[in-house]
């Protein structure tokens, strides 16, 4: 998990919990994603806001400029890995069961827990797609 603050799914650092998956976070992002695919604009519209959002909810709000980048790059690698390629258009409910069912994994609720390799399932991904 990547996390700081302005997570798209994660409360900020200051909160002292910025490992549990948080719902009202998520779904206040997940409001941007109403169609079949998830655009560039979309996409770029749910981080803006929640990059504006996050200040006012946290007082003590710090993502630096490189931080800031970085998030963009997050947010073009799920348009990247669930869409296409680099014209974006990623898969809404793909993307959606990524943070539903994947993230809402905390740091706590993973120890001991058997994670799947991923070239393992990238394999059986590409199997079965080709």
């Amino acid at each position: 998990m990547i996390e700081h603050d302005g997570s798209l799914s994660r409360k900020d650092a200051q909160s002292g919990d910025n490992h549990s998956f948080a719902p009202e976070i998520w779904e206040a992002v997940a409001a941007h994603f109403e169609g079949e695919i998830i655009s560039i604009e979309t996409a770029a519209k749910a981080r803006k806001d929640r990059l504006a959002t996050a200040p006012k909810q946290n007082p003590d709000f710090d993502l630096t400029d490189d931080g800031k980048r970085f998030s963009l790059i997050e947010t073009g690698l799920y348009l990247r890995v669930f869409g296409e390629g680099t014209e974006g258009n990623a898969r809404t409910e793909w993307v959606k069961t990524l943070f539903r069912r994947w993230f809402p994994c905390s740091c706590e609720d993973c120890v001991g827990r058997e994670i799947p390799n991923a070239n393992s399932s990238l394999s059986r991904t590409r199997a079965t797609s080709f």
